[in-house]
């Protein structure tokens, strides 16, 4: 179902799966063709979830496609590393908090012996977000492509993280608009 006044689309999938299409809009400008894959996911399959709440904003207005800073390790309760299908997580996923949106995520350290960080997309956060963790499916093998192909920062012309050594290059990860750093010693303490 096409909603005009917002240009969703909505509906109910009966299975999992890709369903290839092609959306076209029409109008006194021409025609507009677009072919994309609807990637339905069952997240049932997944046997562990871990609801972390976002605090820390109380703002009245609710901000949109905010990168979200997040660090896991084994001390939050209901976290284990040991239940990862995969030992670099690459099971882990991300949802919105009543689990209709898959959120894009970009891994920044996956450590099973301390602490890992992530950026994560919220579509909105206001101050009651929360987002859901899930993991533990031996099915899955790979990363999403939204992990390293920039998704979470298309907002943005740059994006400067100065999480990375190599060189003293300082790599952008939205548009590759890559600095160099000067005047620093060997190492950042962020």
């Amino acid at each position: 179902e096409l909603n005009a006044s917002t240009g969703r689309v909505t509906g109910q999938a009966l299975t999992k799966g890709t369903f290839p299409v092609t959306l076209g809009t029409i109008n006194e400008a021409g025609t507009y063709l677009k072919e994309i894959d609807f990637v339905v996911t069952n997240f049932d399959e997944w046997k562990y979830e871990l609801e972390l709440n976002v605090s820390g904003y109380s703002g009245s207005n609710s901000l949109y496609n905010f990168p979200l800073f997040l660090e896991l390790d084994s001390s939050i309760n209901g976290f284990n590393y040991q239940q990862f299908a995969d030992e670099n997580g690459k099971d882990l996923r991300f949802l919105s908090g009543d689990k209709s949106t898959e959120l894009p995520f970009e891994v920044i350290n996956w450590n099973p012996n301390g602490t890992s960080a992530f950026w994560i997309l919220l579509p909105e956060l206001h101050s009651s977000s929360s987002i859901l963790a899930v993991w533990g499916n031996s099915s899955i093998k790979e990363l999403p492509d939204y992990c390293s192909n920039g998704e979470i920062w298309r907002e943005y012309h740059a994006v400067w993280k100065m999480d990375q050594q190599e060189n003293q290059i300082i790599r952008d990860s939205a548009s590759g608009y890559h600095g160099m750093l000067y005047n620093a010693t060997d190492h950042l303490d962020i």
